[in-house]
């Protein structure tokens, strides 16, 4: 399911850029492109609450068949939008078929190239994993008081990342790709990791130290039969609140 999903991805966002690059004049290449990481950052943010609306009343067996006829309908969009055009004769000298070794000699297109890999994987593990890590977070901190749900929360943050990629690529004609990318990767490196270590970490040892000393008895730790291993205390309960947050509706 995770590699048709890539697969997907990559025949549309790849695909996509090259199709402005053929149709786009250069001069507006860069607002292009802008424009297109924006409506994929739409789309993305409210696949969120899509999902969630219709997992919550239908099931996730409908939500899969949603999706997928929303995939339909883009390539329906493309395919009436979009007509092939005559192919023009290729210049001579651009090299034979999945021949990379002019790219890999390139040290300033190579910086880029791992330099997007890094971003791309930093932003499909976000978006691959922020409901579930929210999701845990509730169920680790025991806030059973929550007011708006994981998806909603991933949906707001999706908008946010939108807007801020399309600022961004103003700031950068004006500052320079090179300066912005720098600060940009190093404050996602440094928000992902403290995020990601303090979701539960800080808020939940607090609330384990004010309930210790509201009920100061000392309590008995979980021991499975097998192995004789030692879990922390609570985290059976701790997983199984996970699962009930994120466990599909009835189908």
């Amino acid at each position: 399911m995770r590699a048709l999903a890539g697969i997907g991805w990559a025949g549309t966002y790849m695909t996509g850029l090259k199709l402005l690059a053929d149709r786009v004049d250069p001069a507006l290449m860069s607002r292009a492109v802008a424009g297109h990481a924006a409506s994929i950052g739409v789309a993305g943010s409210l696949s969120f609450v899509f999902a969630g609306a219709l997992n919550g009343v239908y099931g996730w067996r409908v939500t899969f068949v949603a999706s997928g006829i929303a995939a339909v309908i883009g390539w329906l969009i493309v395919f009436v939008w979009a007509p092939p055009r005559a192919r023009t004769p290729a210049a001579h000298g651009n090299g034979a078929l999945f021949d990379f070794r002019p790219v890999l000699r390139n040290r300033s297109a190579m910086a880029y190239a791992l330099a997007y890999c890094a971003h791309t994987w930093e932003m499909n593990a976000l978006r691959g994993w922020v409901v579930a890590f929210l999701a845990y977070v509730i169920a680790a901190t025991g806030d059973g008081s929550v007011w708006v749900g994981p998806t909603v929360v991933a949906t707001i943050m999706g908008f946010i990342g939108t807007w801020t990629s399309v600022v961004g690529n103003e700031v950068s004609i004006r500052l320079g790709r090179q300066r912005l990318v720098r600060l940009a990767m190093l404050s996602c490196a440094v928000m992902a990791a403290g995020i990601g270590f303090l979701g539960s970490g800080v808020r939940g040892r607090l609330r384990r130290t004010h309930r210790d000393r509201l009920d100061p008895r000392p309590r008995r730790r979980h021991v499975p039969r097998r192995l004789g291993a030692r879990v922390p205390p609570h985290r059976g309960d701790r997983s199984a609140r996970a699962i009930r947050i994120c466990r599909p509706g009835p189908s």
